[in-house]
């Protein structure tokens, strides 16, 4: 099965809402359906993150793991026009911190339910520092995935300036010497200044997911992921007690890995370099509760 082909462009991506909030949450979300004229059961996996780690990439290996898809072009040319098109099918919805459900490439008609965990469910992708209690969608399961922060901010400013600068963005803060006020604001907020108003800091979203009374979310690391991904997914069908079929899950490698656009080997290890004494033992002393929790150095 391939990709299906996106409605709209990627300058576009999640704007139109698919579902509105609901004060009943979840049971109000036939009422929904039936006026969207959508054909999905309601129930979803959540796959939450704060921005820049890994969401895309683990809910792409989720879809293309149900849905046995293959990319139809080469992974490694990121000029290829089809692989646009490819990354623009997978933004098919998303949970905004309203409760809202919104896509930018499909209408709640197209919206579809997956076979996963040997259930129906749609997969829901969302950076609120909580689940909506207003969202129509129910999240049987909620998987978190966690990235080193300073790999977070790394990833940030090549991302939000890439404008700006064009490639390599976070070697430019650097040349110039602007990283370090970079640095400095991000361990004042714990967190990066762009992501703060919608969705917090980085140290209350890591910390909140995880921590929730009774709902704690199963949580993966990044860096994990990255080194042994289909050791790093199983766990998660594990968790679900559902069965895991290793030769689909290395096949749904190729799509997720295609999508994964966020640097390998910077951050920690390149900002590690960045970083003053000073630098780190403040970064420190403000994620100490997350690095601990999540085996994180500075």
């Amino acid at each position: 099965m391939t990709a299906p082909r996106p409605t709209k462009a990627a300058s576009d991506r999640e704007t139109a809402v698919l579902f509105p909030a609901a004060s009943a949450g979840p049971a109000g979300f036939e009422a929904a359906r039936r006026a969207a004229g959508a054909d999905i059961c309601g129930r979803a996996i959540a796959v939450a993150s704060y921005p820049r780690s890994g969401n895309k990439m683990t809910r792409t290996f989720l879809r293309a793991y149900a849905l046995h898809v293959q990319p139809e072009f080469d992974v490694e040319n990121h000029d290829d026009p089809a692989r646009q098109a490819f990354l623009n099918a997978y933004f098919e919805a998303a949970v905004n911190p309203r409760g809202e459900v919104v896509s930018s490439v499909t209408s709640a008609r197209e919206l579809t339910d997956v076979s996963l965990f040997g259930r129906r469910l749609v997969i829901a992708k969302t950076h609120a520092a909580r689940w909506p209690g207003k969202c129509v969608l129910d999240p049987v399961f909620r998987l978190y995935v966690v990235r080193h922060p300073l790999d977070v901010l790394a990833s940030s400013l090549n991302f939000l300036m890439r404008r700006k600068r064009g490639g390599g963005a976070l070697d430019a803060l650097i040349a110039s010497g602007e990283i370090a006020g970079h640095i400095d604001d991000f361990i004042a907020r714990r967190g990066v200044a762009h992501y703060q108003r919608p969705f917090g800091s980085w140290l209350d979203h890591v910390t909140g997911w995880t921590d929730a009374d009774g709902e704690a979310a199963f949580w993966l690391r990044y860096e994990d992921i990255v080194r042994d991904p289909v050791a790093e997914y199983g766990r998660v069908f594990a968790a679900m007690d559902a069965p895991f079929d290793r030769a689909a899950a290395q096949a749904a490698l190729g799509p997720a890995n295609a999508v994964t656009e966020i640097e390998l080997g910077r951050g920690r290890d390149y900002l590690g370099a960045v970083l003053t004494e000073d630098q780190k033992q403040r970064a420190r002393d403000a994620f100490a509760p997350a690095l601990e929790r999540f085996g994180y150095e500075i």
